[in-house]
């Protein structure tokens, strides 16, 4: 390998980081507004609620909490792998429930979400990460 600005191992670290926090903004935003938003949980249950998703008050809470504090483990890399679980679920749920037939359009951006947490959960945070103990990766 030719020395050069951006290395092979630094460029994918890099990369993984502008994924981490680009996505991890996005989804700790989008569960920040349904948690503290005007209508807070209770008016995000009645929307799932009408999606005729059973016990909408769990479902809601379930869904702000996986992309808010999914979203800050995405960005700090701490659990990122862990975190990445229920956020494709949500986000998948959140395409094909909410956003269905709608594609290219309002589904686009689940389904890219979903994607970006996928490769996170496949690849890990990489080295740009908060790391506990003696963490090598």
């Amino acid at each position: 390998m030719k020395p050069g600005f951006l290395k092979e191992p630094m460029s994918g670290n890099l990369g993984l980081l502008v994924l981490r926090c680009a996505a991890g903004l996005s989804f700790a935003l989008h569960g920040y507004d349904k948690i503290f938003g005007e209508e807070g949980v209770a008016g995000f249950a009645l929307f799932v609620e009408s999606l005729g998703i059973p016990m909408p008050l769990v479902a809601a809470w379930l869904a702000a909490l996986s992309e808010f504090v999914g979203g800050l483990a995405l960005i700090t890399g701490l659990g990122a792998r862990l975190m990445s679980i229920p956020l494709v679920f949500t986000m998948l749920t959140a395409a094909f429930l909410v956003h269905p037939g709608e594609f290219p359009g309002n589904m686009e951006l689940p389904v890219s979400l979903a994607a970006a947490a996928l490769v996170i959960g496949l690849m890990g945070p990489g080295k740009y990460a908060v790391h506990f103990g003696n963490s090598k990766k």
